[in-house]
């Protein structure tokens, strides 16, 4: 394999990025014109950082600043082949998070994800709470 590159995101990532996320819902449609203007927006307004093996984009880790003093991590996608790649990104979320004077980082992660929840516990996160929603 390819040495591992870490390093912000730009515009030429998205296709690779956009294959990542669809793998992650594979029976979800997908607006593919709308997805690349989130992404654009993203990438001018939070830290996104991909992780290349190669020139082929093997993990994504999107995260932003809330409340002036926490990170909150909106993606971390990695391509089911190279798990190892997930740590790698937290690192840099880590470091990006502390350059920022951040005391906190927060995700959300879907309940079906189990091995996330196993991932996220073994890198020293703590689950908070269950957020709950109703449909209106």
């Amino acid at each position: 394999m390819p040495k591992l590159t870490l390093k912000n995101a730009i515009e030429s990532d998205f296709e690779d990025v956009f294959k990542l996320t669809k793998g992650l819902w594979p029976n979800k449609k997908f607006n593919k014109a709308a997805e690349k203007s989130e992404f654009l927006h993203e990438i001018k307004h939070k830290e996104v950082i991909v992780a290349k093996g190669g020139k082929r984009v093997l993990g994504v880790a999107i995260t932003r600043i809330i409340l002036g003093k926490i990170a909150f991590l909106d993606e971390l996608i990695v391509h089911k082949k190279h798990h190892h790649v997930g740590t790698h990104l937290l690192e840099k979320v880590y470091y990006f998070s502390k350059q920022n004077s951040c005391n906190f980082i927060f995700l959300l992660c879907a309940p079906h994800r189990k091995s996330s929840y196993v991932f996220y516990r073994d890198h020293g996160f703590k689950r908070l709470f269950f957020l709950f929603y109703r449909s209106i």
